[in-house]
């Protein structure tokens, strides 16, 4: 017979052949069966039953089992069989895509779990799939998440996952086993939500959350297993691509979230609403909906539309279920009734539950962290986010906080009325006070702006004349802050504030250690979590992102997102602030992806806290604009430039750096859509606020400068361009030092100048000093290697240098393609001159195949005029030298005037 996942794939896939009109089902179910002829025959048998019955949709999973041939499977026939370096010794499970083996590798004597994926990789769904579970596996390193230790393709091309072995009983077993009370289970449950949040935070989602996908060892510590059906949430992967050899997106149904059962959009909330089931079956002993024995559309019926019983209510019925048995148990051992226990559950952890489990997406916890927040704050005694916030409910909580000083429930009325005056008065008088010390800090937060306003981008004229400069601001610094050591809260918001500000003069290592101490400082006067050592976390990462050490910076800002999630600050502006920093990290390592789903909740936050709009709301538009300008999409990203743009020009005065700045983006997106002119005049204003603000040695002039030099050289301006670049590569060295991806940026938009001004030699020594920089100091897909990669690979190839330039723009296109895919601008820049490449190589077939579609994507993406004629001309060189020149004749045609030539 089949097994209960093999059985559930069927009838996924008999159910979406259903949905067809009878003549397309075969060629369907060949197509998404993927070869798999025991498969195909097990639904072809459903649909014949099908076909003879009009009752078949109304029998129950056990009678549809009963029709489906019986396939000797070859299960058992794997064990003892080798793959790669692993032996099989036995089958222990089926799950996700596949099934799983205990194996072993003779020459260490290492254990695992190995996840054998059924179907193979015959298709480039498959290979595509395969290589996305790679990587997830691989980027997941958690203590609650079973480690990928290694993976390769069978000789049957049927792909393999060697997977941390881990030993132990399904979380429900386990807590019925041992017989756990509530709050064990919850803290148990806690373990396995903080593996989630932190799936979540990697844009991951796991989609078949179960009891046997979440085992106990024996040491009590949860572990997440099968990771092989989860998804990357930021991905722009079509979501008709199938995901498992059936083509239908994996489940198991008493599990599965509405939007799964409905084939929609699948998000981390889909995770939570499994995580709910997960927590009804921990409480009450049995799951929301009984769905064995009823017939798919039943079942389909219940899950998308039927509200369950709350949990409480479903534990008071538990006894006259096997399931409930655990919970008998449960109630005898806190010494309870049944009565007892539902009352323990009702309310708060009903709430909890039903909140995940809403039909909705968008009305449940967004995240596993924010499950994972309210069932702490349950475990805590705080009020929780899934219960209305009422001054009853915040009384009830303080209650039962304070369970000692209440007493006896006869004066318990009276004691909480006494307790809230009391505590109404004092959070009266702290207000108070906090509103003084506020007035306080702002006088000298007030003070330390006026004595830098000399230097401040962000200053008049008048003031600047009226203050003091840097150099006599330096001179006090020291002997300032020392004074203040008898007053730690106003010497914190001092450090802060000076650290600030000479972070936006762009003087990073004066900015360091002011930040360090304002961070030592408040860890020592807070407890953490805190906001203010949330803000000192912020300001340290903000500096050691500019310094170019993102490593360092990245770790910050996940520490502040971490604490300001502690603090349920996740939603407000400071949180904002670090999502932003994130972004900005990921951003300038090449992450562009994950950047983007972190300026979105920046973006999000400050749309909800200034709905009139705002300075700071434009700020987060203008961030989210950017990173859709750095993924390609610049018809996206220019109506977003412009509104930043429009709103900055009306909010601030026109010499502003946040208009400079807008300016300088939007003409960052012109010159990409081939508006030289337009992109020039928006360069250069920009260009001149920034001088007149920051001085001529600034680095963001330096930007400026290098940008505005690329549009000259798109102009074919090389004289010009090159004068640009030199410029900005001085204030680079001197502003922000020798290794910073900034200074080598502008160290290889002058090796391209040389390039095509024929300094063949100076160009190349410069093409390689770039390389081997960025060799060891960035990721190895970083965008900024492609470009140094294409620009070598084609002054190699107009040399004639064939094989030096291969292996070069190959390891380019590599990159692009497994970051942007096959029909991306970013790939057809580098297809092309491979493909010229190919061509002298005499490969003519393969030049073809990566020349045509270059061509069509060029003309579809691309706005800047000309861009596509070399791949034209060298579509033209092609089929001359192959022969064909009736397949040159429309490209020559296209050409117009323009000789055919290499």
């Amino acid at each position: 017979m089949n097994t209960g996942g093999e059985e559930e794939r069927v009838f996924s896939l008999f159910d979406a052949a259903l949905q067809l009109p009878e003549h397309e089902r075969s060629a369907f179910l060949l197509r998404v069966s993927a070869g798999n002829e025991a498969l195909h025959k097990q639904v072809m048998a459903l649909l014949s039953a099908d076909a003879e019955s009009s009752s078949l949709f109304d029998a129950t999973l056990g009678q549809l089992s009963e029709m489906l041939p019986d396939p000797a499977s070859a299960d058992d026939a794997m064990v003892g069989r080798a793959i790669g370096p692993y032996a099989l010794i036995e089958k222990i499970g089926s799950g996700g895509m596949g099934v799983v083996y205990l194996a072993e590798r003779p020459d260490v004597g290492k254990r695992v779990a190995l996840k054998l994926v059924a179907g193979g990789l015959a298709s480039e769904d498959a290979r595509s799939r395969f290589m996305l579970e790679r990587r997830v596996l691989a980027r997941l390193q958690h203590s609650g998440i079973a480690a990928l230790v290694d993976a390769g393709v069978a000789d049957d091309t049927s792909p393999w996952f060697a997977m941390e072995l881990v030993e132990g009983k399904p979380i429900t077993d386990y807590c019925d086993d041992e017989q756990l009370s509530v709050t064990q289970r919850l803290a148990l449950f806690e373990q396995a939500l903080e593996a989630v949040a932190y799936a979540h935070r990697n844009l991951v989602v796991h989609r078949d959350l179960k009891p046997s996908n979440i085992l106990v060892t024996a040491t009590g510590e949860p572990k997440l297993l099968d990771f092989g059906i989860a998804r990357l949430v930021a991905e722009d992967e079509d979501e008709s691509m199938p995901l498992t050899r059936t083509g239908i997106a994996p489940m198991t149904p008493d599990f599965a979230a509405p939007e799964q059962i409905l084939g929609q959009t699948i998000g981390p909330p889909a995770d939570v609403y499994q995580l709910g089931v997960l927590l009804y079956e921990l409480l009450s002993g049995q799951r929301p909906y009984r769905l064995r024995g009823h017939s798919l559309g039943v079942m389909e019926r219940r899950i998308v539309d039927e509200v369950p019983v709350r949990p409480s209510v479903t534990t008071t019925r538990a006894s006259v279920t096997p399931a409930g048995a655990s919970m008998e148990r449960l109630a005898a051992r806190r010494r309870t009734t049944p009565r007892q226990l539902r009352r323990c559950i009702a309310g708060e952890l009903d709430a909890i539950v039903m909140k995940a489990l809403a039909k909705e997406p968008e009305r449940r916890y967004a995240s596993g962290q924010e499950l994972l927040d309210d069932v702490r704050r349950y475990r805590q005694g705080h009020p929780v986010a899934a219960r209305p916030d009422t001054l009853r409910y915040r009384t009830q909580k303080f209650a039962s906080r304070h369970p000692v000083s209440l007493g006896f429930s006869t004066v318990l009325v009276l004691l909480v009325v006494g307790f809230v005056a009391i505590y109404t008065v004092r959070v009266t008088a702290e207000r108070n006070l906090a509103q003084i010390e506020a007035r306080k800090a702002e006088r000298v937060s007030a003070f330390l702006v006026d004595l830098f306003t000399a230097s401040s981008p962000f200053s008049t004229q008048a003031e600047r004349t009226e203050a003091i400069t840097v150099n006599e601001f330096m001179e006090r610094r020291a002997s300032r802050v020392v004074e203040l050591e008898d007053e730690p809260e106003v010497q914190l918001l001092v450090l802060q504030t000076v650290g600030q500000m000479f972070t936006s003069m762009g003087e990073f290592d004066q900015a360091l250690p002011l930040r360090e101490r304002a961070l030592t400082l408040a860890s020592r006067l807070h407890p953490t979590p805190h906001q203010e050592i949330v803000a000192s976390l912020y300001g340290l990462g903000e500096v050691h992102r500019n310094m170019g050490r993102f490593t360092q910076a990245e770790a910050l800002f996940h520490e502040a997102l971490k604490q300001c999630q502690q603090l349920g600050l996740e939603h407000e502006l400071i949180a904002s602030d670090v999502f932003t920093g994130l972004g900005e990290s990921l951003r300038q390592q090449g992450r562009l992806d994950a950047a983007e789903g972190h300026y979105a909740r920046a973006l999000d936050i400050r749309r909800a806290a200034y709905p009139d709009g705002s300075p700071e709301l434009s700020v987060s538009m203008n961030n989210y604009a950017l990173i859709l300008w750095r993924q390609g999409r610049y018809l996206e990203a220019q109506p977003l430039f412009r509104n930043t743009l429009r709103a900055y020009e009306t909010q601030l005065p026109a010499d502003h750096p946040r208009v400079a700045s807008a300016l300088h983006n939007l003409g960052l997106v012109q010159r990409e859509l081939g508006q030289y002119d337009d992109a020039e005049t928006s360069l250069e204003a920009s260009l001149a606020i920034k001088r007149a603000r920051l001085g001529d040695d600034h680095w963001r002039v330096a930007t400026g400068l290098r940008n505005l030099a690329r549009v000259k050289h798109d102009r074919g301006d090389l004289k010009a361009a090159g004068a640009l670049f030199r410029d900005a590569l001085a204030i680079q060295l001197e502003a922000l030092g020798e290794n910073h991806i900034n200074t080598y940026s502008d160290r290889l938009s002058l090796a391209d100048v040389m390039r095509d001004r024929g300094e063949t030699a100076r160009a190349e020594a410069a093409y390689d000093q770039v390389l081997e920089w960025m060799e060891a100091n960035l990721p190895p897909d970083h965008p900024q290697k492609t470009l140094a990669l294409l620009g070598y690979g084609s002054l190699l190839l107009d040399e004639g240098r064939y094989t030096e330039a291969a292996p070069l723009l190959e390891s380019a296109l590599a990159i692009r393609r497994e970051r942007f895919g096959d029909d991306h601008l970013q790939v057809a820049v580098i297809a092309s001159p491979l493909g010229a490449l190919r061509t002298a190589e005499g490969r003519f077939a393969e030049a073809e195949s990566l020349l045509r579609p270059s061509l069509e994507t060029l003309d579809a993406t691309c706005f800047s005029p000309g861009c596509a004629d070399a791949t034209v001309q060298r579509l033209v060189n092609l089929y001359q030298a192959w022969r064909k020149p009736d397949m040159a004749r429309p490209y020559l045609a296209r050409l117009g005037t323009v000789s055919p030539s290499q």
